[in-house]
Parts: C-alpha cells; structure tokens; sequence
C-alpha cells in the first residue's frame, strides 16, 4: 500500500446549521445522538420514525424539534439542507440515501462511510474552541481516542483566551498591519500556563495590550 499516493477523499469543512431545514430519519438512541449534536448547532430538526425515545419525545414536546410518527417518504428530503438515516433497516437507509444523491443534498447513512457525502468526525467542544478529529470513518474509536489526548492540551486558560480574542476582534482588525504583526506575536509568546489560577486576568492584559496599540495609532 502507498499511503503517499493516496489522497484524502474527504474535505475537511464546518457547516452552519443555525435555523436550517435539517432530516432525521430513524428514532433510536444513535437518532438521538445525532439530534442533539444538530441541536447545538441551532439546526432546525424533523425526525421521521414510527417511535422515537422518550428523550425525543420530550424534545418534540418542547417544541425543540418536530417528530413525524411514521415512516420515510421521498417527499420529506425535499426543501432539507441535511439529512441523516439512521435506522436499522439497511433498505431504507440505502433509500434516504438514493433520494439524497439525486437532489445533491448532503446525507450520512450512519456507520456506512460508503453511503455518506459527508462523514461525522470525533468532536471536541471547549467554549469557542472546536476541534474535529477524523479517520475517514474507518476507525471511529480510534479518532475518539486521539480527541481525548487532544482535550488534554486545550485547557480553561486557552478557552478564556479564544474568548478574549472573539471580543476583541473587531478592535484588532482596525490595528494598522505592523501593529497587528506585533500583536499576533504577542499572543503566541504569551505565557498561558501562568494564568492557571487566574484565567480572568487573560482578558484585561489583552485586551490592554490592544489599547496600548490603539494609542499609537493616535
């Protein structure tokens, strides 16, 4: 095998799903996983299945999402900006799955990389911090693990300091460009290991730091 002619068959990208159509097809506890990861990305969520757990029940009567008791038709991809099959009847994935293909809508047939335009990677969220880890959905253990040993380096200061740095960004874009230079390489000198028992104080020296910049703009 010569892993340096091989090209990655997959595009590593991050989708908004805020407020967008998004199809849940399958009611079971891997239905569920995949409706709450839809969730927190403020997806839009149809569950199409005959029962669903009483987690998804609760779900459905929040008004969280809108299950549709029953089963899959043609007609409920239409308008959908990402569908998900998650049932165990492998003629119905593979039927979700066609339709998909057809409309060019983004689709994962879990647990079949061979059915899927898109495959689900190992995720780590920390505050504004997200990290995806992938195996090309050959060995999704595998890519848990390497999630976890990443979560170890991605500590409360370095999610306090990506916080600091969302406030402050519209501030920073307007440096003049040498400043922004200097300032970028401020950050990654900074020494965020001395913060552990202070991550709070990471906000005001940034953000004094950008003020200090500011002034010589004046």
């Amino acid at each position: 095998m010569k892993n340096s002619d091989q090209k990655n068959r997959y595009f590593p990208v991050y989708i908004d799903l805020h407020q967008k159509p998004c199809l849940v097809v399958g009611g079971g506890s891997v239905a569920q996983r995949k409706t709450e990861s839809l969730l927190s990305a403020g997806a839009e969520i149809r569950i199409i299945a005959p029962q669903v757990t009483s987690e998804l029940k609760m779900l459905n009567q929040s008004k969280k999402i809108q299950w549709i008791p029953g089963t899959y038709d043609t007609s409920y991809v239409d308008r959908v900006t990402l569908v998900i099959a998650a049932t165990s009847d492998p003629n119905v994935n593979q039927k979700v799955y066609d339709d998909c293909a057809d409309r060019n809508i983004l689709v994962n047939v879990v647990d079949e990389p061979q059915r899927c335009s898109f495959i689900v990677p190992a995720v780590l969220n920390r505050g504004d911090i997200q990290v995806s880890v992938s195996t090309g959905g050959a060995a999704p253990t595998l890519a848990g693990q390497i999630r976890d040993k990443i979560a170890e380096v991605i500590t409360e200061e370095k999610v306090v300091l990506v916080r600091a740095l969302k406030q402050l960004r519209p501030r920073i874009r307007r440096l003049p460009r040498e400043y922004r230079s200097e300032f970028w390489d401020y950050i990654k000198r900074i020494e965020i290991d001395g913060y552990k028992n202070n991550p709070s104080q990471i906000l005001y020296d940034v953000e004094q730091k950008v003020a200090h910049y500011e002034k010589g703009m004046l």
